[in-house]
């Protein structure tokens, strides 16, 4: 989990500010968070214990909690928008709002698909002939969010004729795919296309999706020319 935003609110003289007094905020996102995700909130406000510093909302106060460490909150928006987070410290028994933002809420990034670790290009022989399946990752995204395969089309193409289609059921290769790896040839080219998806144990996010590259087209090479597969002295990968 990465933190998100960190608050740091000036007090002169001990006072706690009133509404509209000047304060600085500084954040690393720009004033965003992810929906379903626990955007983690890091506050703290100068001269001011941080058991006595809080957050409050206009829109759902259920959407924020506290975290395990002083100071921090988890923030997990349930749906895109606006919406306005508040600062509120207390001092010798009073209680003030420090000062307020307003931040977008924003579903995270579509997922890509890969196979063999790649999206797209030239795939060893040897390489495909040992995947069980695509794989879905999400990229340049920095919290923990898993998805799963719902379905895909598989497609083989061999001198220009098609040998295979199928669309398959689940992430991992269902048996006319399996059948087809044993056999496969330097030369053919595959093209995994219509790739459903959905957000694993969320309940927010739970709508099918499609992944946010395109079809992911590979040809068959011979395992020495995968400009992926590095090989040492002993020719061993």
């Amino acid at each position: 989990m990465k933190k998100v935003l960190l608050f740091t609110l000036a007090i002169a003289s001990g006072k706690l500010p009133a509404l509209g007094q000047h304060f600085t905020i500084s954040n690393s996102h720009m004033n965003i968070a992810y929906v379903a995700v626990e955007n983690e909130l890091s506050v703290a406000v100068e001269s001011i214990s941080a058991d006595s510093v809080s957050l409050t909302n206009d829109f759902n106060p259920e959407w924020i909690k506290k975290g395990e460490k002083r100071g921090v909150f988890l923030f997990r928006p349930e749906k895109p928008g606006i919406y306005r987070i508040d600062v509120v410290a207390k001092k010798k028994g009073k209680v003030a709002k420090v000062g307020s933002m307003n931040y977008r809420m924003k579903y995270p990034p579509l997922p890509v698909g890969r196979l063999g670790g790649r999206q797209k290009g030239q795939i060893g022989l040897e390489k495909l002939q040992k995947q069980i399946g695509p794989i879905i990752a999400l990229e340049n995204f920095d919290y923990e969010l898993a998805y799963k395969t719902v379905s895909y089309n598989f497609e083989v193409r061999r001198k220009g004729q098609s040998i295979i289609k199928h669309k398959n059921s689940g992430g991992a290769f269902e048996a006319p795919i399996q059948n087809y790896l044993k056999n496969a040839v330097v030369g053919d080219s595959l093209i995994i296309s219509d790739m459903e998806v959905k957000a694993a144990r969320n309940e927010l996010l739970n709508g099918l999706t499609t992944i946010n590259n395109d079809s992911m087209v590979f040809v068959v090479v011979e395992s020495s020319k995968d400009p992926y597969v590095k090989v040492d002295e002993d020719g061993e990968e």
